[in-house]
């Protein structure tokens, strides 16, 4: 049986079970400001034809979808790794 830490989808807990936040909230608020400033980046920097594309992708709109909902959504995939409470 894999132990906790392995089944992790950010890798961030450790051998005694406590979260490493650096490596979880990339993975917990996938949509976040992190991504949003890289999103926002790569858009002021590329061609007239690549900034539609970008506006038209999946990506966008789920940034938009975070903004709506107060920036709280998360994958939840951690909660079936979390030792607390087992």
């Amino acid at each position: 049986m894999q132990s906790l830490c392995e089944n992790c989808p950010g890798k961030a807990l450790d051998i005694e079970g406590k979260t490493d936040l650096m490596k979880c909230i990339p993975h917990s608020l996938p949509y976040g400001v992190r991504t949003e400033i890289m999103f926002w980046n790569q858009l002021f920097g590329g061609s007239p034809e690549e900034k539609k594309k970008m506006l038209m992708s999946e990506e966008y709109q789920r940034l938009r979808e975070s903004h709506h909902l107060g920036n709280q959504y998360q994958c939840f995939n951690c909660m079936k790794s979390c030792p607390v409470g087992q």
